[in-house]
């Protein structure tokens, strides 16, 4: 995370964004972009390193009211 961090600073990001970064964000960003490109779920899981379909579900919010 210090490294987004830092890169987010050097673009001039308010302090308020920049404390909000985290790698977390981008690796549900990323699930979320392989989800979009049709990757099936066992890839999935694999690239997330996941355990269950549940925590994939949770992370791209599918199938939420």
């Amino acid at each position: 995370p210090r490294i987004y961090k830092a890169m987010a600073r050097r673009a001039g990001l308010a302090p308020e964004a920049v404390n909000g970064i985290s790698a977390h964000s981008t690796r549900v960003g990323a699930l979320k972009d392989m989800i979009a490109d049709g990757v099936d779920l066992p890839a999935l899981l694999r690239a997330g390193r996941w355990k269950s379909a549940d925590a994939v579900l949770r992370y791209a919010d599918i199938n939420r009211s």
